[in-house]
């Protein structure tokens, strides 16, 4: 019964081990950094192109597992409803959105990339409000001419009565907005 099940994973395992001998260290870090993608320098893959933790949505890039790309489909439509103008922006600006265990998210703004954390989609203390606001939040990261962390947090302030965001979340960004010395004068004179 054992050799029955261990054949088949022998197997497995020797063909993929035999598919590195053609890749180089370069191409190697991709494909650690990003499974079963990796693409040669003549454009042809090496290996299959079927990621189950990639997805695409409306142009957006989702990585993830299904759980999470389902909420983020879920929050993106959210945000495309109500507030569009701030969701064309995004799409501009971004197109990349992972999801890391354990952390808080992050964006990389020279990327288009925003990395949602486990942490902020556990935190219910709002609801979806939480999840929602951190989304545009490090979405507002990418914007090319207002990007810094005040006007992250008061992109929370702009857009969260549209959103539908409580109230005490909106003030609270307010206030650490206006903490790091940005006000709604900084945002009509940077926001394009």
């Amino acid at each position: 019964m054992r050799t029955t099940t261990l054949i088949p994973l022998v197997a497995a395992v020797s063909i993929q081990l035999s598919s590195f001998a053609e890749v180089t260290p370069k191409e190697h870090r991709l494909l650690i950094r990003k499974p079963f993608r990796v693409v040669t320098s003549s454009g042809t893959p090496k290996t299959p192109s079927v990621n189950p933790w990639e997805g695409e949505y409306d142009g957006w890039d989702i990585k993830g597992d299904a759980t999470f790309r389902s909420l983020m489909v879920k929050h993106l439509k959210y945000i495309k409803k109500n507030c569009p103008d701030f969701y064309f922006k995004a799409k501009r600006d971004a197109s990349i959105i992972g999801h890391v265990a354990g952390q808080q998210s992050y964006a990389i703004p020279a990327g288009g990339t925003i990395v949602i954390g486990q942490n902020d989609i556990n935190f219910r203390m709002f609801g979806d409000d939480w999840i929602i606001a951190t989304i545009v939040h490090e979405l507002q990261h990418c914007n090319r001419s207002n990007g810094g962390e005040g006007a992250a947090r008061w992109s929370g302030v702009v857009y969260g009565p549209r959103l539908k965001l409580h109230p005490a979340m909106v003030r609270y960004l307010k206030g650490g907005s206006m903490k790091l010395g940005y006000s709604q004068e900084k945002w009509n004179k940077l926001e394009k």
